[in-house]
């Protein structure tokens, strides 16, 4: 379990680079850049916890960003077991 947490961690951090690197074509607002810049920062550093990260959300106020961002976690997340199928 631990494992399967981890390497998921690693295909978001991989696919939210993904994201922030394809020119032109983002699927998050400024503030969501930043806040995925953030979280990738987050994801990467083993130390951090996916709970921290959803505090450090709640207490930066960025909700409408966590909902934006909560949407596209899902849909990679949709897209990655597809792909594993």
């Amino acid at each position: 379990c631990v494992y399967r947490f981890a390497e998921e961690r690693k295909m978001i951090a991989y696919s939210l680079e993904d994201i922030l690197s394809e020119k032109g074509k983002t699927y998050l607002t400024k503030e969501g850049i930043k806040l995925a810049e953030k979280i990738r920062e987050i994801y990467t550093a083993q130390e951090e916890s996916f709970e921290k990260l959803k505090k450090y959300l709640r207490k930066t106020q960025y909700e409408k960003e966590l909902k934006e961002l909560d949407a596209v976690l899902k849909q990679m997340r949709k897209e990655y077991r597809l792909n594993q199928a």
